[in-house]
């Protein structure tokens, strides 16, 4: 999934056209949105025309790169890459570099219980990453025996997972079948 995500992120990381479309629809229909509620607002649809500034230079001075001259492809370029360039990065950080523990965590998610107890096991590698952190603390935490623990937790989720009301109705009806009070 994480790898669907970034993928699909470095598929538009440099299609601002794209953007720039999908962005022109949303503030056409947010001011036809506006206009109908008779609302007055002043939504600008297009970048502004700065003057542009020129930089002094003294003689036999190197050139500077210079900045585009309209207002689009210097947003474009200093900002709409930067912040693409930065989520990108931030995902690879963050998540990619830390897959191991990301995949033994997903593995803790309770959406997955049912598929955990119709198989009876986990695979092989899962819960050596956390076993592994965790056996510093624990010389009995290894990765078998938090599967162990997990196939266990998994059967008994149904029952764990009621409400306090619906424990105390569960246990109520179980009594009053057994003959209690």
């Amino acid at each position: 999934m994480l790898e669907t995500t970034i993928e699909q992120l470095r598929s538009i990381q440099r299609d601002f056209i794209s953007i720039q479309e999908a962005t022109n629809t949303f503030l056409r229909w947010a001011k036809l949105e506006l206009e109908s509620k008779d609302i007055d607002a002043d939504i600008q649809e297009h970048f502004t025309n700065v003057r542009r500034r020129y930089e002094k230079k003294f003689y036999e001075e190197k050139s500077v790169d210079e900045q585009p001259q309209s207002p689009e492809e210097r947003f474009k370029i200093s900002t709409f890459n930067v912040l693409m360039d930065i989520a990108v990065e931030a995902m690879n950080n963050r998540f990619l570099n830390n897959m191991d523990i990301c995949k033994d965590m997903a593995i803790l998610d309770p959406n997955n219980f049912e598929e955990i107890c119709n198989k009876k096991s986990l695979p092989d590698n899962c819960m050596k990453y956390l076993s592994a952190k965790i056996i510093k603390y624990n010389s009995t935490a290894t990765s078998s025996q938090f599967k162990e623990e997990l196939l266990s937790f998994a059967s008994n989720w149904e029952k764990l997972k009621l409400t306090l009301e619906d424990t105390y109705k569960t246990n109520y009806d179980l009594d009053l079948h057994s003959g209690g009070w």
